[in-house]
């Protein structure tokens, strides 16, 4: 069994942006385009992780 987690993102104008995790390794585009979305720089996302 896999486990799935899932994070949601809310922008100051009520858009959502939901990431589901599968422990598996994602694109550098598609982490690109997912901070653009939640407006989160590659340096935030980096502190977030550790």
């Amino acid at each position: 069994m896999q486990k799935v987690h899932t994070c949601f993102f809310v922008n100051e104008d009520g858009r959502t942006t939901v990431i589901l995790t599968h422990n598996k390794d994602i694109s550098k585009g598609l982490l690109r385009k997912i901070l653009n979305d939640v407006q989160l720089s590659v340096e935030e996302y980096e502190k977030l992780r550790k």
